[in-house]
This record gives structure tokens, C-alpha cells and sequence, in this order.
């Protein structure tokens, strides 16, 4: 984290929480309403099921819109990319206990500003399925 830019927004105790959410369904809306709310783009980085195959857990890791690395294309042509390696992560697993999915933030930090809004934005602008 020590080579993070001189931009740096912490958005930890934003999504910090005990509660117990009965399905996954259920944290993904509460992570999506806390990211409107604080002008965080977050979405689904990744995304387990328990198969009972090679050790895969049920599990969803949530990540920022600007997180990862530009892919150059191979046809050359230059184009534009949001992404910026933003390191905020948030990693959701139901409970051992069974009371239900709980959340862990593993990096609440962005290394870019926030936008003042979020209109035009164009995850927060996409139509859900029930839309």
C-alpha cells in the first residue's frame, strides 16, 4: 500500500458492517446502495459458486470500476480505459455459523478521486433486468 499516488480516498468505514444478509442477492444490493451513496462505481470483480470441485467456496469479491489494468489491444488502435489499478476490494462469504453472508473489506482505499456525481455513469445507468 506504500506505493499508492498522492490521491487517496478511504472509503472503509463506509462499508463496514456485522450485519448478516439472508442471500447473496441481498449484499449485492446493500453494497451497490452504500457505493451510490458514497459515489463509489462498485461491481462484481469475481464471483464463486460451491461446486465440491478443487476447493471452490461460495463467495462474491466486489471491486471498484477503475480497478485492474488497461489491456492493450493486439490491432494496435489506441483507446481509452477508466481503469487506473484501484485497489479497493470487498470479499463476501456466508458464515461458518450459517447465519448468513457477511462482509469483509480487504481494501477500502481508492488511488483516484470520487466524482462530485454519478449521473451519466455508465454502470449506474445500466437498466436492471426488473427495469
Amino acid at each position: 500500500m506504500e506505493n499508492l499516488p498522492k490521491i487517496c480516498v478511504d472509503t472503509t468505514d463506509a462499508f463496514m458492517t456485522t450485519e448478516r444478509f439472508g442471500t447473496r442477492e441481498e449484499v449485492i444490493r446493500w453494497i451497490k446502495e452504500v457505493g451510490i451513496d458514497n459515489k463509489v462505481t462498485v461491481i462484481i470483480s469475481r464471483s464463486d459458486t460451491e461446486t465440491g470441485k478443487r476447493g471452490r467456496s461460495n463467495k462474491i469479491i466486489f471491486g471498484c470500476d477503475k480497478g485492474g489494468k488497461h489491456k492493450i489491444s493486439d490491432s494496435g488502435t489506441q483507446s481509452a480505459s477508466k481503469k487506473c489499478g484501484c485497489p479497493f476490494k470487498i470479499r463476501s462469504t456466508p458464515a461458518k455459523d450459517g447465519s448468513g453472508w457477511k462482509i469483509d473489506v480487504k481494501c477500502g482505499l481508492h488511488n483516484h478521486g470520487l466524482p462530485d456525481r454519478l449521473e451519466g455513469h455508465s454502470f449506474i445507468g445500466r437498466l436492471t433486468t426488473d427495469e
